[in-house]
């Protein structure tokens, strides 16, 4: 079930179509509601702009303002655990899991000089990690980079995200600077390149790689859209 963040300081739960099905109210702690992230299981994650986070349970509707936030830049789930980057310098790459409604100590995934991963951006996971750093895709395998040289990221610049999983064959990336999703597989081949109107600024980006929908934000609306219709 896709979820975005609402107007008013809510998480919106989308129904089929793209409409709101239901609506969560964020506690006045977190300040402006600045990103969301899904957690293994039935859980959230959302970023308050003055530093705080909240963990969002969506089976028993709870929320639960995290005593000791994560440092992160952006994160993704597979399986049981929970990755992501680190906002402080050297940035790395670390694994977590849920304990109850906290999160276990976080561990060092990334193996060798954290220095690769000066000016990282976005991760994501299905086994592998990539990760977006510099105007391109990188691949980890077990904690080491591994050859990967996907087609065309000139557009890949800061504010830019990537989205995959381990059901997905697609690597799905978001370039707000060019409005526009670029899709690969997992060879680095291009896929589908989407470009949208300049009074549709696509700010965010959440994947259903079942059906391969995209739900992309734009002045505070969501647009359903499939990326592999468009081949390039």
């Amino acid at each position: 079930v896709p979820y975005v963040l609402g107007s008013n300081r809510t998480v919106a739960e989308l129904a089929e179509g793209g409409s709101i099905k239901n609506t969560l109210s964020l506690p006045a702690e977190l300040g402006e509601p600045a990103g969301l992230l899904t957690l293994p299981g039935t859980m959230l994650l959302v970023r308050g702009t003055n530093g705080t986070q909240a963990l969002v349970n969506t089976a028993t509707k709870k929320i639960s303002l995290l005593a000791t936030p994560l440092e992160l830049l952006d994160g993704s789930t597979y399986e049981k655990n929970f990755y992501y980057l680190s906002s402080r310098e050297p940035t790395n790459i670390y694994r977590t899991s849920m304990a109850g409604v906290a999160f276990s100590t976080p561990a060092r995934w990334l193996k060798g000089q954290t220095s690769l991963l000066s000016g990282a951006l976005s991760l994501a996971v299905d086994g592998n990690i990539y990760v977006l750093r510099n105007g391109t895709i990188e691949r980890y395998t077990r904690g080491v980079k591994t050859d990967f040289s996907p087609q065309h990221t000139t557009g890949l610049v800061a504010s830019s995200l990537i989205r995959t999983d381990g059901a997905s064959q697609y690597i799905y990336a978001l370039s707000p600077a060019h409005n526009q999703v670029v899709v690969y597989d997992k060879q680095g081949k291009l896929v589908s390149q989407l470009n949208f109107p300049q009074n549709l600024p696509a700010t965010a980006m959440g994947i259903d790689t079942i059906s391969q929908t995209l739900y992309i934000l734009s002045n505070h609306s969501v647009f359903k859209v499939k990326p592999l219709e468009y081949r390039p």
